[in-house]
C-alpha cells in the first residue's frame, strides 16, 4: 500500500466520522429544541405574574384580583390596573336582581352602568358570576377559548370560605356556552353549571370554596364547550382554627418519570413556642382527582425549628400533575403545606428527513472538495521529490539491518568475555570498535 492509498484511506474515514458527528450533534439540538412534554406537563416562566400585585407594566390576568373592582366592571391586569365594563344584559357581583339599581332586575348596560332591566341581546341571553340569565336562542359556534387561570390554590381555616375567580376570553366570533364540571373536590366548591361568553368577551366568575374537614385536598375545575376542554388544577389545604406548628415545603425535582424518586424539604415551625414536643407528621401524594397514591406517616420532635426530608419511589403513574402533601397535627392543632410536579415521558423527535438530507448533500461536497485538492498536490509532486522518498527509505531500511548486526555482535562479544573465552584486551579493543559503529547510526 503506498502513501497516496494511505492518505486516501485516512481522509475518507475522516469523512465518515464528520457526517456521523453532524448528524448526531443535530439530533441532539433538535431534541433540545423540539421536545415535547405529553399529558399535562407545562414550564411557565414568569417572575411577576401570580403574586397577586398589579404593577405598572405587567400584563397578568391572574392578579386582577388586586385591582379595584367596581360595578358593572371587571378589573383587569394589563399595564397596571384598568377595567372591562360587563357585556349589556349580564349581572355583576353588585348588579343583580334588586342589587345596585331601583326596580329591581338589576343588570349592566354594557356601558358601566347597573340598570332595571337593562336591554340584554335578544338571541344571546347573559351571565355574570351568578349564572345565565337566559340561555335560548344562542349562536355557538366552534372557537378558540383563552383560559387566563392556570391554577387554584387556596389556604382556609375550618369552614372558612374562600373566593377565588377564574377568567376566561372567548377569542372566537360567536358566543359560545361553557358548562362547568368539578372533579375530586365537588363538595368542597360551590360554583354555576353554566355560563354564557359573549363574542370577544372576557369573562371572571367567582367560585367558593369552604369544608368542614381538615386536610388538604385536591382536584379539578373543567370547563367544557362544543370542541373545547379546559382544566384548572385546584388545591384547598384546610387547617385547624389553632395552628401550632408552621410547614415549609420543597419539592425536588419537579418533574419526574414513573420509577423516580421525588424528595421533599420541609421545615417544621414551633410558632407559638410550647416547648419540647413530638409532632405527629402525615405525607401524602395525591393526583387531582384527590386520589391517596402514596402515603407515609412519622414523629418528629421539634424545640423552635426542625428540618427533615421524606422521599418516595414513584409507582407506574399515568402522565399529569400530582401534589405533594404534609400536615403537621399536634392536639387537635393541624397545619399543612403542600407542592404539586408533574410526572410525564418526553418524546424524543428523530431528525427530519429534510434535515439529513441538507446535512449529507453538504458533506459530500465537502468531501469532494478534500479529494480533488489532494489529488491535485500529489499529481504536481515533483518527481525528483518523489525519488528522495524513496531513496531515504532505503537508506532507513539498510539502516536499520546493519544496527541489529552489530548488536547481535555485542551481544556474542559480551558472552565470550563472560566466559573467558577472549584475553581482556582483545574483550576491550572489540567492544571499542562495536561501539564506534553504533554511535554512526545515531
Amino acid at each position: 500500500m503506498n502513501q497516496r492509498e494511505i492518505l486516501t484511506i485516512i481522509v475518507f474515514l475522516f469523512f465518515i466520522s464528520s457526517v456521523a458527528s453532524t448528524i448526531f450533534m443535530t439530533w441532539k439540538v433538535d431534541n433540545v429544541i423540539e421536545a415535547k412534554v405529553v399529558g399535562n406537563m407545562s414550564i411557565t416562566i414568569n417572575q411577576e405574574c401570580g403574586n397577586n400585585v398589579c404593577g405598572a407594566d405587567e400584563n397578568c390576568p391572574a392578579d386582577a384580583s388586586y385591582c379595584t373592582d367596581n360595578t358593572c366592571y371587571e378589573p383587569t391586569c394589563t399595564n397596571g390596573c384598568g377595567q372591562t365594563a360587563v357585556a349589556s344584559g349580564s349581572t355583576d357581583e353588585a348588579c343583580t336582581g334588586s342589587t345596585g339599581c331601583s326596580g329591581g332586575d338589576c343588570q349592566c348596560d354594557g356601558s358601566g352602568n347597573c340598570r332595571s332591566g337593562a336591554a340584554p341581546q335578544p338571541s344571546q341571553g347573559g351571565a355574570g358570576a351568578g349564572g345565565p340569565s337566559g340561555g335560548g336562542g344562542s349562536s355557538i359556534s366552534p372557537g378558540e377559548l383563552i383560559l387566563y387561570t392556570e391554577n387554584i390554590k387556596a389556604v382556609a381555616k375550618l369552614d372558612e370560605i374562600i373566593k377565588k375567580r377564574i377568567t376566561l376570553k372567548n377569542d372566537g366570533e360567536k358566543s359560545r356556552i361553557i358548562n362547568v364540571q368539578i372533579e375530586g373536590i365537588d363538595d368542597k366548591v360551590e360554583i354555576i353549571d353554566s355560563f354564557i361568553i359573549q363574542a370577544g368577551e372576557i369573562k371572571t366568575i367567582t367560585i367558593d370554596l369552604s369544608s368542614s374537614e381538615l386536610g388538604v385536598f385536591t382536584g379539578k375545575i373543567v370547563l367544557l364547550s362544543d370542541d373545547q376542554r379546559l382544566e384548572i388544577p385546584v388545591i384547598f389545604e384546610v387547617e385547624s382554627l389553632q395552628v401550632l406548628f408552621d410547614l415549609t415545603l420543597d419539592v425536588k425535582p419537579k418533574f419526574l418519570l414513573p420509577g423516580e424518586e421525588v424528595t421533599a424539604s420541609i421545615t417544621l415551625f414551633n410558632i407559638n413556642s410550647i416547648g419540647l414536643v413530638n409532632v405527629d407528621i402525615d405525607y401524602f401524594i395525591k393526583d387531582l382527582n384527590n386520589n391517596i397514591i402514596l402515603q407515609d406517616k412519622e414523629v418528629i420532635s421539634i424545640d423552635t425549628q426542625a428540618t427533615f426530608s421524606k422521599s418516595f419511589i414513584l409507582p407506574d403513574l399515568e402522565d399529569g400533575e400530582y401534589v405533594f402533601i404534609v400536615q403537621a397535627s399536634y392536639q387537635g392543632s393541624v397545619g399543612t403545606t403542600s407542592e404539586s410536579f408533574q410526572v410525564g415521558r418526553i418524546e424524543s423527535p428523530s431528525p427530519s428527513t429534510s434535515s439529513i438530507l441538507a446535512l449529507v448533500i453538504m458533506a459530500i461536497i465537502i468531501f469532494a472538495v478534500i479529494i480533488y485538492e489532494f489529488h491535485r498536490k500529489i499529481k504536481h509532486l515533483p518527481i525528483k521529490d518523489s525519488k528522495k522518498i524513496k531513496l531515504n527509505k532505503e537508506k532507513i531500511i539498510k539502516e536499520t539491518i546493519e544496527k541489529e548486526k552489530l548488536k547481535k555482535q555485542q551481544i556474542a562479544l559480551e558472552e565470550a568475555h563472560s566466559q573467558k573465552l577472549i584475553s581482556e584486551k582483545a574483550y576491550q579493543i572489540s567492544k571499542d570498535k562495536l561501539n564506534d559503529a553504533i554511535r554512526r547510526f545515531k
